[in-house]
């Protein structure tokens, strides 16, 4: 009876390390998988950052500054005002970053038949 415990107890504690294993190699590939798609610039661990625009509202300011960071543009949402419609929030690119921002931002959305194509595969005529 005692023999089969301590057995018991020894598979326990090798399924216990094997998690703690793999819960280690996962930490270690998120933590890669988390690195920014920008390069780093030259080793400098600061940016000079520029306002990019103001914004009347919050979110209006944090959903462009997400469509910025999707393309590889880092970005930082700033409230400055108290009151909503008053250009009460803006957005700061790293300044050499500040052409592609403006460029990303001009692009047209898509079109109809881009948007019909992309979910069913037909051209429309």
């Amino acid at each position: 009876m005692v023999n089969s415990n301590v057995a018991g107890r020894s598979t326990d504690m090798a399924q216990i390390q094997n998690t703690l294993l793999s819960v280690a190699q996962l930490g270690v590939s998120a933590a890669t998988a988390s690195e920014p798609p920008w390069p780093d610039p030259s080793g400098v661990s600061y940016w000079e950052w520029e306002r990019f625009g103001r914004y009347s509202n919050y979110i209006a300011a944090q959903i462009v500054a997400g469509r910025l960071e999707m393309e590889g543009v880092p970005a930082i949402v700033e409230a400055i005002g108290a009151f909503p419609g008053t250009d009460c929030s803006a957005i700061w690119v790293p300044k050499k970053l500040l052409h592609r921002a403006c460029w990303i931002l001009a692009w047209s959305p898509p079109t109809d038949a881009e948007l019909t194509f992309l979910a069913t595969g037909e051209l429309l005529s």
